[in-house]
């Protein structure tokens, strides 16, 4: 049985943050039905919706049809702002954006533990 590699909570709560700021952009009512919807449609409570990129990649799409595009992209660089990522991801599906921003997110996360076991190390 392969195991899944959990995505980084940054990521993750990016996502969540950068769904509902796109979202209300869009209207409270919007952000609201959408929510509704992708529960529904994905069969998960309002706080699991986020923990399967990509599930919640195909239920966007589903709910949004040939909108979706451009709501994707938006998240995406509202991701890119709250993780501080200067490089927009440019081709690839929205789930490839997803899984680049992890693979960005978690070498920096090993490198600053990497960095504070290290101060550890010195300080003792």
């Amino acid at each position: 049985m392969e195991t899944a590699i959990l995505p980084p909570r940054k990521v993750l709560e990016a996502l969540e943050h950068s769904t509902a700021k796109v979202l209300q952009e869009l209207g409270p009512s919007v952000h609201e039905a959408v929510m509704f919807h992708l529960e529904r449609i994905m069969n998960v409570p309002r706080e699991k919706v986020f923990d399967d990129p990509s599930r919640f990649a195909a239920t966007l799409e589903k709910v949004f049809s040939v909108g979706a595009p451009i709501v994707e992209e938006k998240i995406i660089r509202s991701m890119c702002d709250e993780l501080h990522i200067g490089r927009v991801p440019e081709s690839g599906t929205f789930l490839d954006k997803i899984s680049r921003l992890i693979a960005m997110e978690s070498p920096r996360r090993r490198f600053q533990l990497g960095a504070l076991e290290q101060s550890m190390d010195h300080n003792q």
